[in-house]
């Protein structure tokens, strides 16, 4: 049982970044933030012992959200090099508890304490009491399936990210042909990501090799340059067509929570470039789409709530 008192680190380890925050007395506090580059350290026990010599409070446990599959208390991260293994955290740092979520677990436990997310498209059906996802398209594409429960919500993980590319046209048919010369196996993230937009960007140039852009330059620029607005135009096909897939999988009526660096960036263009029109386009299920409300989850430091949200259910 966890003291009443204890103070908690919580941590979001992403492919890139990671950002950590103290908690006191089952409260965020946002002044204790740090954010740190991951290649600049060997390891998450190294990350936390910089946070440690300059943390504001004293630290009796921790919870931490990684980006990639959690099982039995360890994760391997899907896009950094590094193993997070809770009980060797534990006990390395003297701390009663440490707690593994995958980042999409996270997220979908901050969705009832996050009041910072626009619905960005109205759903006929508005029931908060209902199944929630959320997609999140950044470093990596994921999803966590939100269910209500008595006791607080149930958020199952998964890796859908890495499930195969459904083709729906000759144009995707060529793309995925090109990404299977370069990796043998062509799954959602390579095209809903950061690096699969640049992916797109070379792959609709003459000549990708003498036009290496970043994800920020095409989402800046998907107005002025052609190529940009030519995959942005695909990358929100595609991306409309998979979300679309994932709600006649699970029905979220409580509502589809859109995160991520790439999907905050691009959300003020996703109805322009024909995200809506993807997502809607499901032959005699077509009108169901409608029911579903979509929100955006602006709040950057939304897996930290997260994981704060979960160390107070878990009591």
């Amino acid at each position: 049982m966890r003291p009443a008192s204890a103070n908690a680190l919580v941590a979001d380890i992403g492919g890139t970044n990671t950002r950590l925050a103290c908690v006191r007395q089952g409260h965020l506090d946002l002044a204790s933030l740090r954010s740190v580059a991951n290649a600049n350290h060997a390891s998450f026990l190294a990350v936390i012992a910089d946070f440690r010599a300059s943390a504001p409070c004293s630290i009796d446990e921790a919870c931490i959200a990684v980006a990639g599959p959690v099982s039995k208390g360890c994760a391997t991260l899907t896009n950094l090099n590094w193993r997070i293994d809770a009980d060797h955290i534990a006990s390395d740092q003297s701390w009663h508890q440490v707690a593994l979520l995958n980042d999409l677990q996270a997220l979908g436990h901050a969705i009832s304490h996050d009041r910072s997310s626009p619905n960005i498209r109205p759903g006929r059906i508005r029931d908060a009491g209902n199944t929630k996802i959320v997609v999140n398209v950044g470093t990596g594409f994921n999803i966590a399936t939100v269910h209500p429960t008595p006791t607080g919500p149930c958020v199952a993980p998964s890796e859908c990210g890495h499930g195969s590319l459904v083709i729906a046209n000759a144009q995707e048919l060529a793309l995925a042909d090109f990404i299977r010369q370069e990796s043998g196996f062509v799954c959602l993230e390579d095209i809903l990501s950061g690096r699969g937009l640049e992916r797109l960007y070379g792959w609709l140039s003459d000549d990708p090799d003498s036009h290496p852009v970043s994800a920020e330059f095409i989402t800046q620029m998907g107005r002025d340059d052609p190529i940009a607005r030519q995959a942005l135009r695909l990358f929100c096909r595609v991306l409309g067509d998979a979300v679309g897939n994932l709600a006649l999988t699970q029905l979220p009526y409580g509502g589809i929570y859109l995160a991520g660096s790439v999907l905050r960036a691009l959300a003020p263009q996703l109805e322009h470039h024909g995200f809506f029109a993807a997502f809607d386009d499901k032959g005699r299920f077509s009108d169901l789409m409608g029911h579903f409300p979509m929100h955006l989850m602006e709040d950057d430091h939304a897996a930290l709530l997260g994981c704060t949200a979960f160390l107070a259910n878990r009591g």
